[in-house]
């Protein structure tokens, strides 16, 4: 059925809406044609938490930077992490601009930063 609103793409407004009311004390921006969410994640009660900038940009896959603290291995490799410093947390098949950041890409970013830490073998 055309027109309902699983069939589109979720505005910039809503996604910094659901960010904000699941993050009251982070911080969300809309300029133009892009979002940027910085806010702090915890993967689990035992871990220090985690800043974190989500940057959007419509019809453009989410980019994640973890901003403190720095995502380093003494031996210079960090897997799923691109040339750039952002996380790899999804497939490209896994990501649709009808899906809520909040509900993917932050999830996303939860799981990565669990797995990180199990590798590093530091909480859990």
């Amino acid at each position: 059925m055309p027109g309902r609103r699983a069939d589109r793409d979720v505005s910039l407004l809503q996604q910094a809406f659901a960010l904000r009311s699941t993050f009251p004390e982070s911080q969300v921006s809309v300029h133009g044609d892009t979002l940027t969410w910085i806010g702090q994640l915890r993967p689990s009660e035992l871990s220090a938490p985690y800043m974190v900038r989500i940057t959007y940009t419509l019809w453009h896959y989410p980019r994640v930077r973890v901003l403190d603290p720095p995502i380093i291995d003494e031996h210079e490799f960090v897997p799923h992490v691109y040339n750039t410093g952002e996380l790899c947390v999804h497939d490209d098949q896994d990501w649709s601009p009808r899906l809520l950041l909040i509900d993917s890409t932050v999830a996303w970013t939860i799981e990565w930063l669990l797995f990180w830490e199990l590798w590093r073998g530091v909480a859990v």
